[in-house]
C-alpha cells in the first residue's frame, strides 16, 4: 500500500512537472510571434554597405521599434528605406539617435493594415577609411517591440548581425556594349552588362574613333543611357527627283564613337572598345 502511495505521488510529481515543460515551451514560442532579423552585409573601407532588417511575423504587427547599435567610430549612418512589406502597409519610417553609435526606429501608420512578413528596411552605413579587410562590426539589435492595431503588445525578439571589411577591387570593364545605329530619331539608346561591384558607369563620346578625344555625357547607376544631344538625321539633295522633276533627299547621319567605363571608389575600369 505504502508503495502504490509513493508511485502515485511520483506519477503525479511527473504530470506536474511534464505540464510545467509544456507551458515554459508554449511561453518560449509566444516570445517568437514575431523574429526580426539584421542580416549580414559586406562592404570595403572608403565605401558603403547596405544592411537588410527582415521580418518573420506568426502574429502580423501594425507597429514595429528597435534600436540598432553600431561601432560609430568605424561606421557612419548614411539613410534607410522602407522595405516593400512595409510600403505595401501604407507604413511610415521614422528614425533617431538616442546615443552615439545607436539609432532607433519606428514604423507606424494611422492605418489598421498589419505588417506582413518580408524586408523592413534597408539601412546604409558608411565605412570608415581605416578599417581593413578581415575587420568585422557586430550592428547590435536592441528594445525591439511590436503591437496590433488595438495597441496591444506582440512578442518580439530580434537576431544581429555583422558587416564584414572585404579587399577593395576595380570593377570589370562592361561587356556587351551596343549602341543603336539611327534606330531612334531622337536619340542615340547605348546597353551593356551590370557589371560586378561597380557603382557607376561613365559614358564618353567622340566624333572620331580616338578614347583621348571623347568628353565624358554622363555617369549613370543604370546599365543604360539615352544620348538625346546626338545630332540627329540631315537631308541633303540627290540630283533629280526623276519624273516630278523634283530634287530626291538623301539622310545623313553624324557618326559618333562612344565608350563605357565601371567605377567605384576603389577606381575605374578599363575603357570598352569603341561602339559606334
Amino acid at each position: 500500500m505504502a508503495r502504490e502511495v509513493r508511485d502515485r505521488h511520483t506519477a503525479r510529481a511527473f504530470f506536474v512537472f511534464a505540464c510545467a515543460v509544456l507551458l515554459l515551451c508554449m511561453a518560449g514560442l509566444a516570445s517568437e510571434d514575431i523574429r526580426l532579423r539584421v542580416n549580414d552585409a559586406q562592404g570595403f573601407a572608403g565605401g558603403e554597405t547596405t544592411v537588410n532588417v527582415t521580418m518573420d511575423a506568426e502574429t502580423k504587427p501594425s507597429v514595429v521599434s528597435f534600436w540598432l547599435e553600431y561601432n560609430n567610430a568605424k561606421l557612419a549612418f548614411v539613410d534607410a528605406s522602407p522595405g516593400a512589406v512595409v510600403t505595401l502597409a501604407g507604413k511610415d519610417v521614422s528614425w533617431g539617435f538616442p546615443a552615439p553609435g545607436r539609432v532607433s526606429f519606428l514604423i507606424f501608420g494611422l492605418n489598421d493594415t498589419r505588417i506582413a512578413s518580408g524586408k523592413l528596411l534597408s539601412i546604409t552605413f558608411a565605412i570608415n577609411t581605416s578599417v581593413e579587410p578581415g575587420d568585422d562590426f557586430e550592428i547590435h539589435g536592441l528594445n525591439v517591440s511590436a503591437t496590433d492595431p488595438d495597441a496591444n503588445p506582440i512578442d518580439a525578439e530580434i537576431e544581429d548581425g555583422e558587416i564584414d571589411v572585404v579587399a577593395c577591387f576595380k570593377p570589370a570593364a562592361p561587356t556587351n556594349f551596343v549602341a543603336t545605329d539611327g534606330l531612334f530619331g531622337d536619340r542615340v539608346q547605348l546597353t551593356w552588362f551590370p557589371v560586378f561591384g561597380a557603382q557607376s558607369y561613365v559614358i564618353s563620346r567622340s566624333t572620331t574613333n580616338d578614347s583621348a578625344t571623347g568628353t565624358v555625357l554622363a555617369a549613370t547607376a543604370l546599365p543604360f543611357y539615352s544620348d538625346f544631344t546626338a545630332q540627329g538625321a540631315s537631308f541633303v539633295s540627290s540630283g533629280s527627283g526623276g519624273c516630278s522633276g523634283g530634287a530626291g533627299q538623301t539622310a545623313q547621319y553624324a557618326k559618333y564613337y562612344y565608350w563605357i567605363r565601371a567605377q567605384n571608389v576603389c577606381g575605374q575600369s578599363n575603357l570598352t572598345s569603341a561602339e559606334v
